[in-house]
């Protein structure tokens, strides 16, 4: 990180803890890709909310005042283009927001298609942070100087990190420090991105199957095409260049080519699934029984749960998987027993990456812990 440091502050770009100064959509149907972005764009203090597809995009421009959108190229129902055309003719205050599209080959086509439907530039993704950095600084130059709020510290202890890079070694098509950059230095981060990517990949391979099975090419090329950035954002690069090449002659409509390689594709990437799920089930096994070895601790004060449930809700609107789950776990073995179903439900919840309803769960019992602070008064 210090590398990266040094260079953000010769780019006039500083560290500092300010309250949000803008505010930014993330819209991709890869959950990861909103992830990481919206992780990224939080150092630099920009709020981030994140759209799955075009539709759900518009209907959050119409209710709230976005400064800058992100959008990804290729994403079903609506794609990038579409998406910014109509957001674009939402009204005439649309016209002033910063539209960033962001595709994994940029063609003179590609350019062209978004020049027409009114985006401010295309870029090639994943973005790394440099990039975003130079980015902001070209399209927000009401961005203060001293907005970038950057992170000391990885957000794992020594132990932690060890046991992360064993598990992903295991993985011989993972390569870790190409992993951890997208996961902003934290390796508790990079486990929950590989969380999610797990449920990407089986999301998109089901997907291929299918179009390969009845025959839609445009299916197959979908699910490919995301396959291609989850590989990037975990780190396995050599499967995200085998993902490019298959997608590269789906494009061509070369269905003896593509006859010949999916059926091998898919069954490397089925191994490579089942291989990475038994990883991160061990690593989780290893995590929980450290936890239950340790020793009883005395009950939490009611100041100290106010602050866990905080905490809680903080990790969760940043997707942090590990911290979420450690203070569920804390809260359920620590806590007031009169909230300890619902924090079993939220933990059953989290388990799945239900983010929402665990999010919602916690506000809950938040609100329900400050009417009987009021009623004490």
């Amino acid at each position: 990180m210090c590398q990266l440091y040094l260079y953000l502050l010769q780019m006039g770009v500083y560290p500092n803890m300010n309250e949000k100064v803008l505010s930014a959509l993330v819209i991709d149907d890869n959950e990861v890709n909103t992830i990481v972005l919206a992780n990224m764009l939080e150092l630099f203090n920009i709020s981030a909310d994140q759209a799955n597809d075009g539709y759900e995009a518009i209907e959050m421009v119409r209710q709230k005042d976005y400064s800058i959108i992100f959008v990804d190229h290729v994403m079903p129902k609506m794609d990038g283009a579409q998406a910014t055309k109509a957001i674009r003719n939402l009204s005439p205050d649309t016209g002033r927001i910063i539209i960033i599209a962001l595709t994994s080959s940029i063609t003179e086509e590609i350019r062209k298609l978004y020049q027409c439907s009114g985006a401010n530039e295309v870029y090639s993704k994943p973005l790394g942070l440099l990039e975003l950095a130079t980015i902001l600084k070209q399209w927000c130059p009401n961005l203060p100087a001293d907005s970038m709020n950057m992170l000391h510290g990885t957000g794992a202890n020594s132990a932690d990190t060890t046991l992360i890079k064993a598990m992903v070694h295991e993985i011989s098509e993972i390569n870790y420090d190409a992993g951890i950059r997208y996961a902003l230095g934290d390796p508790n981060h990079y486990v929950n991105i590989l969380k999610i990517s797990l449920k990407d990949v089986r999301t998109c391979l089901n997907l291929v199957m299918q179009g390969y099975e009845n025959q839609h090419m445009n299916d197959m090329r979908i699910g490919v095409h995301n396959m291609k950035s989850v590989f990037a954002n975990i780190g396995a690069i050599g499967l995200a260049e085998l993902a490019k090449d298959l997608e590269q002659q789906i494009l061509k409509l070369d269905s003896l080519m593509v006859d010949q390689r999916i059926e091998d594709f898919m069954k490397y990437i089925s191994d490579f699934y089942s291989n990475l799920e038994l990883a991160l089930n061990r690593y989780d096994n290893i995590i929980n029984a450290m936890l239950n070895n340790e020793d009883p601790s005395l009950p939490m004060t009611r100041e100290e749960y106010e602050q866990s449930i905080l905490n809680t809700i903080y990790y969760i609107k940043r997707f942090d998987y590990s911290a979420i789950l450690g203070e569920l776990e804390l809260l359920i073995k620590r806590g007031n027993p009169e909230y300890r179903t619902q924090l079993e439900l939220a933990l059953s919840e989290m388990k799945d990456y239900q983010y929402e309803s665990t999010l919602l769960r916690l506000t809950d019992i938040k609100k329900e812990m400050d009417k009987h602070i009021i009623s004490e008064f």
